[in-house]
């Protein structure tokens, strides 16, 4: 047994050089995820319609609210009203809040966070495997945070993020750097 496995040492080791070169690549990879997590929360809106899209703004780092002009005989009953969410990036969790509160906040509209955190939302595409199986398809109405290879689905309000174009749509209007809650990128509490 020992006289084999001499003889087999070249085999083994051009058998193994392959097999953790991938091991050190995935763990390149994904290793650093572990140690990068979002910390600063978002402020969204959900519901409405077309027109409803640009309700909500950040003006001087504060939520303003825009007059939405209607064409005639539009029918805007049949849509649902835009509501405001704070997301809490850490449990990732929402909580609807008024407008009055909203604009206590202090917010950043750029679309990456101070930390380097995207909101985006899926390719569509579950790539190769579901091609075959149909499976782990994402949708465009997801959505993600990201930074470099960190991706994490966002668990949104449960009547949020549905597949339809619309209605329950999430449109992101800021980060919360600070403001009425207490320290920067706080989430709220009542």
């Amino acid at each position: 047994m020992r006289k084999q496995f001499k003889e087999n040492i070249p085999l083994i080791i051009g058998l193994s050089i392959p097999a953790l070169m991938i091991v050190f690549v995935a763990l390149s990879i994904y290793l650093p995820t572990f140690f990068v997590q979002p910390k600063i929360n978002f402020l969204y809106s959900s519901g409405g319609d077309y027109y409803s899209a640009s309700r909500y703004t950040v003006r001087d780092h504060h939520l303003a609210e825009n007059e939405i002009r209607y064409p005639e005989n539009y029918a805007t009953a049949r849509w649902p009203e835009v509501r405001l969410f704070v997301h809490d990036v850490v449990k990732n969790t929402s909580r609807e809040i008024t407008p009055s509160e909203a604009q206590t906040l202090y917010l950043d509209s750029q679309t990456e966070s101070p930390d380097g955190f995207s909101v985006v939302s899926g390719s569509g595409d579950g790539g190769l495997i579901s091609i075959f199986f149909f499976a782990g398809i994402d949708s465009y109405y997801q959505k993600y945070i990201k930074r470099g290879n960190f991706s994490r689905k966002l668990n949104l309000t449960p009547d949020v993020g549905r597949d339809n174009y619309y209605n329950n749509q999430i449109r992101f209007i800021g980060w919360i750097i600070e403001g009425a809650y207490g320290q920067k990128g706080s989430f709220p509490t009542y």
